[in-house]
């Protein structure tokens, strides 16, 4: 039989009352261009290597009739014309033009993608402004949603990473951010979207990954579990995003009850595994049926921490809070939905908010 070899576990996380430095929302952007090469060269890996075996073919076939064959420096140089000319095509003119898929692209082509577009990069934004948030603010905030948020909580943060599955050893579900305060038994979880939707089973997969970090005593048991989605605005129908929080949660109880669908989570497969998932079942279906459900938006989120930053004296002691804020809300006002054909967020002005 193979072994399976362990993978490596980057960080220790024993329980999620143990807060991480907010430097493991760069870990998180890391992952994102080392894991998936599209987000810097264009392409994916196998894709780029069946360019270069086309292109090689390519010149080949045009040099067929020579008796001499073209040697590699020849087959470098015609590769690399190949890869200027498609570098050169993948430019746009404006910032919010669309991106032209299956092309290499320059850096500042990639940059223009991840900064404007991609839901993973303001995932990690999102986490580091979070993990750098005053807990006085983190409650202000989840506090219009889930009254049942302590004033005097105090949050640790666990975005998405490649360390954090592995070290908890749930490898079935990947989330967006976690927010957990020990002390008063409370987990949010926090689902972002950029111009997707919900999955079917998304709601699920969450109750399920709850119930499993408390099983292996990772967080308290019997805590307070919300679920918080923040999207662009609705202004065109999203499948799952138009739904109701109880429409959702019912949508979720049916898939957990319903024998002939029952979307557990997939991965890893095995008897084992499908044991230890139909154990967490009961846990699960209870947190469904008590946790709160609430969906907002980008331009909502944005108002909200306009409204503090305006409101902010500026003193020497508050200045990095000041700058935390502003500069969030500033990288979150270049982002621009295709769906909607409109930026996610854009801060209005005082006579904007009077009208």
């Amino acid at each position: 039989m193979k072994e399976t070899k362990e993978r490596l576990v980057l960080t220790k996380i024993e329980h999620l009352k143990e807060q991480l430095p907010w430097t493991m929302g760069l870990a998180g952007l890391a992952r994102l261009v080392t894991w998936e090469s599209k987000n810097v060269l264009g392409v994916s890996k196998n894709e780029m290597v069946e360019k270069i075996i086309g292109w090689v073919l390519e010149y080949q076939k045009e040099r067929s009739d020579e008796t001499v064959p073209p040697t590699e420096k020849e087959i470098l140089v015609y590769c690399k014309a190949q890869i200027d000319g498609e570098m050169a095509n993948s430019t746009v003119d404006k910032i919010y033009d669309k991106k032209k898929n299956k092309l290499l692209i320059r850096p500042m082509e990639a940059q223009r993608r991840m900064r404007c577009f991609s839901e993973e990069f303001l995932n990690k934004e999102f986490d580091v402004f979070l993990s750098l948030l005053p807990d006085h603010a983190i409650n202000d905030y989840l506090k219009s949603f889930f009254p049942s948020v302590c004033e005097e909580a105090k949050w640790n943060l666990f975005g998405l990473s490649n360390d954090f599955e592995t070290a908890v050893s749930i490898k079935y579900m990947y989330h967006d951010t976690l927010l957990y305060s020990h002390e008063t038994s409370h987990l949010v979880s926090i689902e972002l979207k950029f111009d997707t939707d919900l999955s079917d089973n998304q709601l699920l997969k969450y109750a399920f990954m709850m119930a499993d970090l408390e099983d292996k005593g990772k967080i308290a048991k019997e805590c307070t579990h919300d679920f918080l989605v923040i999207s662009q605005e609705l202004k065109k129908k999203h499948k799952f995003l138009s739904r109701s929080p109880s429409e959702i949660r019912e949508m979720a109880l049916d898939l957990i009850d319903d024998p002939l669908k029952k979307r557990y989570p997939k991965k890893p497969k095995g008897e084992v595994f499908k044991k230890k998932i139909e154990a967490l079942v009961p846990r699960t279906r209870a947190i469904l049926q008590d946790m709160n459900i609430h969906l907002t938006d980008w331009q909502k989120f944005g108002d909200h921490f306009a409204a503090i930053h305006d409101g902010i004296v500026r003193t020497d002691t508050n200045e990095t809070y000041e700058k935390l804020i502003r500069g969030f809300l500033e990288s979150l006002e270049t982002k621009f939905s295709h769906k909607n054909q409109a930026r996610l967020f854009v801060r209005r002005s005082v006579a904007d908010k009077v009208n």
